[in-house]
């Protein structure tokens, strides 16, 4: 923009110069009208003519992105307002770490079941409960941290399941420095899980697809159904929604969520812009 406006004025200022100097004298000359330049230096005289052409439009520009400013100003006060109530409603336990809860349940059945486990399964519950601890109020943390605890959390999951269950994991292959808010992306593959442990099928999938590219995380899960069934099970609609708002209030405007209900299988996609984050 200032390009283009730097560019223009100066485009101006040559076309009124050559207008003085030569279309003005021809015009005098067709009228018989004697014509006597001003000896005004050429610098001179482009500022001159700079300030002048410039000094309507710069007052309105000002006067047009004060305004802008203010008004983008008093959003991100309010979204940030909305951030810190939505914060001190799961500080008071308004919204439950559900993913934690679950590894917590799949611990208490494993240690009837494989006995022998027990110690690896509760070191993975640890990190998740440090994760909820020590880093659920951080505004960001590492990406990879948040793909080691997928990872984990996908083990313990794994554990407890029919071998009927076959999972699909695919991490973004550099992540580099990159860093994401957290509990987004745990609460959506743990609704996963729990969707996909409420269908009765023989043979059960689950795909988890992640990647990056150019500041954009994306993220593809997708497990099987039923052909007849055409909708997802109660409370994952309540679940969903908490997930978009949380990320309504830390990527305004910088993230998409869309889910697809195909023949055999349901599909949550998510696209986020780590750069877009409310801090």
């Amino acid at each position: 923009m200032i390009l283009i406006w730097l560019i223009s004025s100066v485009f101006y200022i040559v076309c009124f110069r050559l207008y003085v100097t030569h279309i003005n004298p021809l015009i005098y000359s067709a009228y018989g009208m004697p014509y006597r330049m001003h000896s005004v230096s050429f610098i001179w005289d482009f500022f001159d003519l700079f300030s002048q052409i410039n000094m309507e439009g710069a007052l309105a520009a000002s006067i047009k992105l004060g305004k802008m400013w203010y008004i983008k100003h008093e959003e991100l006060n309010l979204i940030k307002k909305e951030k810190l109530k939505s914060e001190e409603d799961l500080e008071d336990g308004k919204i439950q770490p559900l993913f934690l809860v679950r590894a917590l349940d799949n611990l208490e059945i494993l240690s009837e079941k494989k006995p022998q486990i027990i110690p690896g399964m509760l070191q993975k519950i640890k990190h998740l409960m440090l994760y909820m601890i020590y880093d659920y109020n951080q505004p960001k943390v590492p990406l990879s941290k948040e793909m080691e605890l997928l990872q984990e959390y996908i083990e313990v999951e794994k554990a407890d399941t029919e071998k009927c269950l076959k999972v699909f994991l695919k991490l973004p292959e550099n992540i580099s420095n990159e860093q994401i808010a957290p509990f987004i992306i745990l609460p959506l593959v743990e609704n996963s899980f729990r969707q996909l442990s409420m269908i009765d099928m023989p043979d059960k999938f689950m795909k988890i697809e992640t990647k990056l590219y150019a500041g954009n995380f994306v993220m593809g899960i997708a497990w099987s159904k039923p052909v007849d069934t055409s909708t997802l099970h109660n409370g994952s609609n309540s679940s969903l929604s908490t997930i978009n708002k949380r990320l309504s209030l830390l990527y305004p405007q910088s993230h998409k969520i869309k889910v697809v209900i195909k023949p055999d299988e349901f599909v949550i996609n998510l696209k986020i812009d780590l750069d877009g984050a409310i801090n």
